[in-house]
């Protein structure tokens, strides 16, 4: 109670006692652009955290892009030389104090400010203040469902476990009319100078970029496996040996991918951007790394006590050859492979939702359905259900993390057998970056198609499900496939 008291008071100090949360809407008029806002608030406000969307067909779940600053605290996980981990809650002016259990105290924590300060006269925007942040898949670990073996500590690039940042203001563009909103608390004093500044950045910043275009160059450089052709096969083997005992279904076996990067990561973030638009993007600083991300597949959402998850399997590529395109698509939809491991993990993420949702109301509601990104066409469904009165963010992650698409099943079986394979820790990897809004709705990413900028290198992580009719050299070549695209931006 101390702790949150001093949270409330320190909230009503930097909002100069107006503690209304609101919107306001940003008159551009045509002076600056949405690009302008983002280059804005991710050199002036370093913990800023920007949650994009490129997808030209805009749906509930990806209609908007929020960018979070004015951080008044931060919760943050970080493990120990042991393999056991430490929370904390560190305010603005870097004191940190241990806390128990991170996600309890996000939980607790947005359900006292909710009550403090939410009004339901809100409009239909999807976050406002709150919680911005990440959980790595290393986390699982530590769920109390979970009976699995510790992360190797050693070979980590060194994120935290989690970390989310509580934002009192955002900046959002609504994709469908591209109106932007300034939300959060104090937002009609805020938007003038918010504007001002803004304006000053862009005009200093305009010299400056053109030199920086001049000097920034990439060479090509080597990209690396942290494991051989024939490494990767024998592992492969091994998953079929795991479901001819009967101790899984399905795996998803990944490879991590490195090399040397020293450029800005935000110009890597847009250059990323322009090749591959995704729905459920995202770009932060966290600690010394920088997370860009350019993920196509949500975990969840939950909005107004109703919840959804939308898992991904099955991969084709896309070609120039529009005709070519529809055989494809043909293929992918009536590949007996994809669709078996896809309804593997509709049917794992039924019984995860079944936990938390009222009785009869977890529903597929969408299944083997094709969805199109620039270089790939995905094999897509959507399991719904309406979350029971009492449940909150930390009974929804205990219950359901990590997604399914990224483990396999059973998924306590699949994630240990995840431990012994793979060569090195996920960290971030397969992990949820997203937002606990102060209303308590939510929605989390799957972190694939993301790179990690950390100490001069860039890292990326690629692999697929692997099933008892999968080909090795073929689930080989999909994971290739998969990090083609970073290769192609990172080292040219």
């Amino acid at each position: 109670m101390d702790k949150m008291k001093k949270i409330i008071d320190y909230i009503k100090q930097i909002s100069n006692s107006n503690c209304l949360i609101s919107a306001t809407k940003i008159d551009t008029k045509n002076s600056f652009s949405w690009c302008d806002i983002e280059d804005y608030l991710i050199s002036e406000h370093p913990d800023a955290i920007l949650l994009d969307s490129q997808e030209k067909a805009i749906t509930q779940t990806n209609r908007y892009s929020i960018i979070g600053f004015n951080v008044a605290f931060c919760v943050y996980t970080k493990y120990n030389s042991d393999g056991t981990y430490t929370s904390y809650v560190e305010d603005a002016d870097n004191n940190a104090v241990i806390i128990d259990d991170a996600l309890e105290y996000l939980s607790e924590t947005t359900k006292s400010l909710k009550n403090e300060f939410y009004k339901d006269t809100l409009d239909d925007l999807p976050f406002y203040c709150g919680f911005m942040g990440m959980i790595s898949y290393d986390y699982q670990c530590h769920l109390p469902k979970n009976k699995v073996l510790l992360p190797d500590v050693n070979n980590r690039i060194g994120h935290p476990v989690l970390m989310f940042r509580f934002c009192t203001n955002s900046i959002i563009r609504d994709l469908k009319d591209n109106s932007i909103y300034l939300t959060g608390f104090n937002t009609n004093d805020l938007s003038e100078d918010f504007i001002f500044k803004l304006k000053n950045h862009i005009h200093q910043k305009s010299n400056a970029d053109k030199k920086q275009q001049a000097e920034n160059k990439n060479s090509t450089k080597e990209f690396k496996s942290n494991i051989s052709y024939k490494q990767y096969i024998s592992d492969l083997n091994n998953v079929h040996n795991a479901i001819y005992k009967g101790d899984v279904y399905q795996i998803n076996y990944t490879a991590r991918y490195s090399t040397d990067y020293s450029n800005d990561p935000i110009d890597l973030y847009r250059r990323l951007r322009k090749v591959n638009p995704a729905p459920y993007a995202a770009f932060f600083k966290c600690n010394f790394s920088y997370v860009v991300s350019s993920s196509p597949e949500l975990f969840i959402k939950v909005q107004d006590r109703g919840i959804l998850t939308k898992p991904i399997k099955g991969t084709i590529k896309k070609t120039d050859d529009k005709n070519q395109n529809e055989e494809l698509i043909n293929i992918l939809k009536n590949s007996k492979k994809d669709k078996s491991e896809l309804l593997m993990i509709v049917d794992l993420e039924r019984n995860d939702f079944s936990k938390i949702c009222k009785s009869g109301s977890v529903k597929v509601t969408k299944l083997f359905e094709i969805e199109e990104y620039p270089t790939l066409y995905h094999l897509v469904s959507q399991v719904e259900g309406q979350l029971e009165d009492t449940i909150s963010f930390a009974d929804i992650i205990k219950a359901t993390f990590p997604g399914g698409s990224i483990t396999g099943a059973p998924k306590l079986s699949a994630i240990n057998h995840i431990r012994q394979l793979e060569h090195s820790p996920r960290e971030l990897y397969t992990g949820s970056i997203g937002y606990i809004d102060i209303s308590e709705n939510m929605q989390f990413n799957i972190v694939i198609r993301t790179v990690i900028v950390s100490d001069g290198k860039a890292y990326i992580s690629a692999g697929g499900g692997i099933v008892w009719d999968s080909d090795p050299d073929s689930e080989y070549s999909e994971s290739l496939l998969k990090a083609r695209v970073f290769k192609a931006v990172l080292c040219s």
